[in-house]
């Protein structure tokens, strides 16, 4: 990517020409901590349950709050999580999905897709987000860089992008630098791609966080 392409919205067209604009489904396994946490699995599930029955908008006691608007995009995320039929690229290797068919575009990289219809479809499902043509991470992290909303450390609900562009999902739940997420177009247990969970840590540099609060 070149200094004026990092400075600037991707378009569609661009992307069509050149799909590593938009992510590169090889790396996102890069950062991924889920060996470290003990029946990660389990941890997954406790986690996910506190998402699922939070019954309002709000973080845990004494905890920073989230929209309610971020706590229905994580439910409608849960939701779609694991190795299903629909959520398969299908077939495998070709990026066929259903996040990027909802918006109108053919098979293609698609974890920004996966963030932008979880956000749309528990809005006003008008098929659009604020950072314009939302097949593109690079777009989320200019937006957020724009309106004042990147951080340096996770929240539950944030948007995380990786640094150079390569991924995106949304954060689950957040301790101190240490975060677990429910992203697409990710490595699963079998090593192929869907929705799944990992855990990620702030510390190693690498994410932004956006705060989006629309």
């Amino acid at each position: 990517m070149t200094s004026t392409e990092a400075d600037r919205e991707i378009t569609r067209e661009e992307a069509m020409a050149r799909p590593e604009l938009c992510a590169d489904p090889t790396k996102t396994n890069v950062g991924v901590l889920d060996d470290s946490i003990p029946d990660f699995e389990e941890h997954v599930m406790h986690v996910s349950e506190a998402v699922v029955l939070e019954p309002h908008a709000g973080g845990a006691a004494g905890g920073p709050s989230i929209t309610a608007h971020q706590r229905r995009a994580l439910k409608v995320a849960l939701v779609q999580r694991g190795p299903k039929e629909m959520i398969h690229r299908d077939p495998v290797g070709s990026n066929c999905n259903p996040y990027s068919k909802y918006f109108g575009f053919g098979c293609q990289f698609w974890c920004a897709d996966f963030v932008a219809f979880c956000i749309d479809r528990t809005g006003n499902r008008d098929k659009k987000v604020p950072w314009g043509y939302p097949s593109a991470v690079k777009n989320i992290t200019l937006w957020g860089q724009k309106h004042g909303k990147i951080h340096s450390m996770p929240r539950e609900g944030d948007i995380f992008t990786y640094k150079d562009g390569d991924h995106t999902g949304l954060v689950l739940s957040a301790n101190g630098s240490s975060f677990m997420t429910v992203e697409g177009n990710t490595t699963g247990p079998e090593g192929t791609f869907y929705v799944a969970s990992h855990s990620r840590d702030a510390s190693s540099g690498m994410y932004f966080f956006v705060r989006w609060d629309f």
